[in-house]
């Protein structure tokens, strides 16, 4: 309710339809936590210093100046954002972005086979910290666009606009969207359970268009 309560504060309903949530990328179609204050009321500059970050950490140069194998976002010291957001106010801003967790203040990682282990023989740096699993919906279905694919992972944090505001798409919307008929249940599972099985199946409109052409085929080649 609180996740509902600070988008609709600062944003009409309909201009969140398609909308996705995800703290980690940027984009038109995207609505940082930061933008909500969901975590806490920033200000104005401390948004712009949060979006500039947003694409500064994944800017190549900083691998080779920090000193690892480049990734996608990498903490940036105070001497690093300096040089490309200038403030007075600007450690002061970090620190506090940090304590309300818009920010991590952590060393920078270095590839360890396949796996990645923090460096604290390097400085630390400021990070975005969350990624897109992390709120209460990821994404904000719009009545006018083609409903995105659904998988296993999110298929729980997509919300359904309504009059009154949002709220999470039903397991039977989510049988609906892959085609089947009405009268097919999952009622006799868990809710958890039920939407597992339809992160991981087919739409079944598809399968019988394909099953169709794949048979009218076979037929005419036979004949």
């Amino acid at each position: 309710m609180n996740f509902q309560k600070k988008l609709l504060s600062k944003y009409k309903l309909k201009d969140v339809y398609g909308k996705a949530i995800k703290d980690k990328r940027g984009g038109k179609n995207n609505i940082h936590s930061w933008d909500i204050g969901l975590k806490g009321d920033i200000t104005e500059e401390q948004v712009a210093l949060l979006d500039s970050l947003l694409k500064q950490r994944r800017n190549k140069k900083w691998a080779e100046i920090i000193g690892i194998q480049w990734m996608d976002g990498m903490p940036l010291t105070l001497d690093m954002i300096a040089t490309f957001f200038d403030s007075p106010k600007l450690a002061e801003m970090l620190d506090d972005l940090v304590s309300k967790g818009y920010l991590s203040f952590e060393y920078p990682k270095k590839l360890v086979g396949n796996k990645r282990v923090s460096d604290k023989t390097l400085e630390k740096g400021y990070n975005i910290t969350t990624g897109k699993l992390s709120f209460e919906f990821t994404k904000i279905l719009s009545p006018y666009e083609t409903t995105p694919t659904l998988v296993a992972t999110d298929v729980r944090k997509l919300a359904v606009p309504v009059s009154n505001g949002i709220r999470p798409l039903t397991v039977k919307e989510g049988l609906r969207l892959f085609g089947f008929p009405d009268n097919y249940e999952l009622s006799f599972l868990k809710e958890n359970e039920a939407f597992d099985l339809l992160g991981n199946t087919v739409c079944v409109p598809v399968i019988k268009a394909v099953s169709s052409k794949l048979l009218k085929t076979y037929k005419e080649n036979r004949g």
